[in-house]
């Protein structure tokens, strides 16, 4: 009964002042860490690209950029003309990486390939022999089929040449006779043999043409 009366009295008193709320420490150092957070986020955001990653097979022409090459088959890699951070162009090569791949026989496809391109290469080779002694063949009988025409065409015009001059000839040995026959000093029966004799020259050269 003397505590509720001495709560009863308590509570009749009216105490004067305010309140203040003091924060803790750490509430302090966590919102300043997220702030912190927060920028260093918004900076990388006004830094950050678009990184975009392609698994491609066959042709590949990026901007720029990290590549990551993997090959199609296994090999040994013999030379390395790039490094980590160098920029490339292109057209420029990257390594060089020799493959071997094994056939069911047990040799190399690669040396198989070699054989097989030696083996062809001999038999062009062969081949364009045979077709240039054919064809020096065909040159020279063609060359002789043109040495033989030229020699008949060359009688042709000496035997033409030679039937313009007999027609000159027995042109004038027929006006000669046609103005005698006219005077009555040749027979009319010797004219026309000349005449025939004429006529003749002309169907000879028109068979040589």
């Amino acid at each position: 009964m003397l505590f509720r009366r001495q709560v009863l009295e308590a509570k009749k008193q009216t105490l004067t002042g305010r309140v203040v709320l003091i924060q803790p420490l750490s509430l302090y150092g966590t919102s300043a860490a997220l702030f912190a957070l927060f920028v260093l986020i918004l900076f990388y955001l006004s830094q950050f690209e678009l990184a975009r990653k392609e698994t491609v097979k066959g042709y590949l022409a990026p901007q720029k950029g990290v590549i990551t090459l993997y090959f199609a088959r296994s090999g040994v890699l013999n030379q390395l003309w790039v490094e980590e951070g160098l920029e490339i162009t292109e057209g420029q090569p990257i390594a060089r990486i020799q493959n071997s791949q094994g056939l069911t026989s047990g040799k190399e496809r690669t040396t198989a390939l070699i054989q097989e391109t030696d083996t062809q290469l001999k038999m062009l080779e062969k081949k364009r022999t045979i077709s240039d002694a054919l064809f020096n063949k065909q040159t020279l009988t063609l060359q002789h089929q043109l040495e033989r025409l030229n020699q008949s065409l060359s009688a042709i015009n000496k035997a033409k040449k030679t039937n313009t001059i007999r027609l000159d000839l027995q042109t004038q040995l027929y006006e000669k006779r046609q103005t005698l026959s006219q005077d009555g000093y040749l027979s009319a029966t010797a004219l026309i043999e000349a005449q025939e004799a004429l006529f003749r020259i002309p169907r000879s050269e028109s068979n040589n043409r």
